[in-house]
């Protein structure tokens, strides 16, 4: 499956991990289903940034709404800051104090809808 947003691309299911030129091989569905926490992954391309390109693993399709919408904004934020890391983007988001990055940056995006 392929769904377009503006300039993103999200990729489902069968598409290549190497859609966007990148070296990670595999399709979507493997890479989620040997990576069970992802639900989302902005792919490389072959300069090894990252693109406009998402994989949403089938985990992402068995998440609730809310979610999902964390999950997008999420792999949204990587692409549009290109390619920062989860450290560089919960530095820019002002966070701190966190264990992981990741696990920060998801409960930024979940409390900006609480408000």
């Amino acid at each position: 499956m392929e769904a377009y947003v503006g300039n993103m691309v999200f990729l489902s299911g069968d598409a290549p991990m190497n859609s966007a030129g990148g070296p990670t091989s595999g399709t979507v569905t493997s890479y989620g289903s040997a990576n069970s926490s992802v639900f989302g992954v902005t792919l490389w391309t072959a300069n090894l940034t990252l693109s406009n390109m998402v994989g949403l693993t089938n985990n992402f399709f068995y998440e609730n709404l809310n979610q999902q919408r964390v999950t997008l904004i999420h792999e949204f934020l990587h692409s549009y800051l290109k390619g920062a890391s989860h450290e560089s983007i919960a530095n820019k988001l002002g966070l701190s104090g966190y264990n992981n990055a990741s696990d920060a940056i998801d409960t930024w995006i979940s409390n900006c809808y609480k408000n």
